[in-house]
């Protein structure tokens, strides 16, 4: 495949969007030489990963530690360029939240590493880490980036030896607030251990439009990459998948929240964009407020949300935790479609385009 430089203006000048062009990750190798004997191929389907399961915990230890110095060489120059942050946020999503998740760097807490942002990602043992120990939160920002160089690019095992070195539970003091936000029934990372029957009609609904043959007669469960994997006997992974951070945030002492969401898809933001908005924009405001006070959802106006929009809310070890949480529809009267910018992702008939693009939920008007 020939690089392209300018990939935005060529995507545009055939009619796509960069934002919504997703060819760059519809991988198209076989199992049979994908994974540790081509490092560049790549493709999630769980048939493939356990065909080759000791090349594929490799190859992704790989990408952690591509990542991984990726973000040392950013955090090396930051300073110099834009000088120094007097507060810090680490973000991202499915592989990057991964990397978040992981990432420790003396430069963060000089930096003043004030919380991470964990969106579309488990932070368990799953077919992206090649063994439990690898799967742990870096709890300790101060902790050398240098122990993530080990022995993951030679291929060693998806049982128990491999690359990126994390962390064990830190003092409370040295500790980051995550927050942690993915889909109930994320296709990658999900438990696999959730009842169709619990979900929202308009997440059932999304599901059957995206894979047809889905029946969830025969399928009472949804199942993910991750589940499949673990549950395989040529697989790896933990088998007990709770599909959120909330177990290794109690385990490891990382405060924070980590909620699923009744939503279909690995990436929120097209179902319930004001309601992820809201929750990251009160976890940067105050990373703690909301674990301390045990309540999910707060308006900007400081009158609660009603807590049925989340189901087993939990709140213990400064950690506040819930799942198959709902989307704000019901209290939300959006703007008109006009007061928005065009995304040019032809979501204009989508019910909930307006909630996208919402800055924050404090730009909604609540029912009183």
């Amino acid at each position: 495949m020939p690089i392209v430089r300018r990939l935005s203006e060529a995507l545009r000048a055939e009619g796509e969007s960069y934002w919504c062009a997703k060819d760059l990750y519809n991988g198209t190798c076989d199992g049979a030489d994908a994974g540790g004997t081509r490092p560049a191929c790549f493709a999630s389907r769980w048939d493939r990963i356990v065909y080759d399961p000791v090349g594929w915990a490799s190859f992704y230890e790989r990408v952690y530690t591509m990542r991984q110095r990726e973000l040392d060489y950013v955090f090396e120059r930051l300073e110099a360029i834009l000088g120094k942050p007097a507060r810090l946020f680490l973000v991202g999503m499915s592989e990057g939240g991964m990397v978040v998740a992981r990432y420790a760097s003396p430069r963060l807490a000089e930096f003043g590493l004030a919380g991470r942002i964990v969106h579309e990602f488990s932070c368990e043992y799953t077919y992206f880490s090649s063994c439990a120990e690898h799967a742990k939160l870096a709890v300790d920002p101060s902790a050398g980036s240098e122990r993530g160089r080990g022995d993951g690019a030679r291929g060693e095992g998806a049982r128990g030896e491999g690359a990126a070195t994390s962390q064990a539970t830190a003092p409370a003091e040295a500790a980051v607030p995550l927050l942690n936000l993915l889909s109930a029934v994320d296709p990658f990372f999900g438990s696999g251990a959730v009842p169709t029957a619990a979900l929202g009609q308009d997440t059932r609904d999304a599901l059957y439009a995206y894979d047809p043959t889905w029946d969830p007669q025969a399928a009472p469960y949804h199942r993910s990459t991750a589940s499949n994997v673990s549950d395989d006997a040529n697989g790896y992974g933990a088998k007990a998948l709770t599909g959120q951070c909330a177990a290794a945030m109690r385990a490891q002492g990382v405060p924070g929240v980590s909620l699923t969401l009744d939503e279909p898809y690995h990436g929120g933001y097209a179902f319930m964009g004001a309601l992820l908005n809201h929750f990251v924009a009160s976890f940067v405001q105050n990373t703690t407020a909301m674990a301390h006070s045990g309540k999910v959802l707060v308006d900007p106006s400081g009158e609660a949300v009603p807590s049925r929009l989340c189901q087993q809310v939990s709140s213990s070890s400064s950690v506040l935790s819930a799942s198959l949480c709902q989307g704000l529809e019901s209290l939300v009267t959006p703007q008109p479609t006009s007061a928005y910018s065009d995304t040019r992702c032809d979501w204009a008939s989508q019910r909930v385009r307006p909630m996208l693009v919402m800055p924050a939920l404090r730009q909604c008007r609540l029912h009183r």
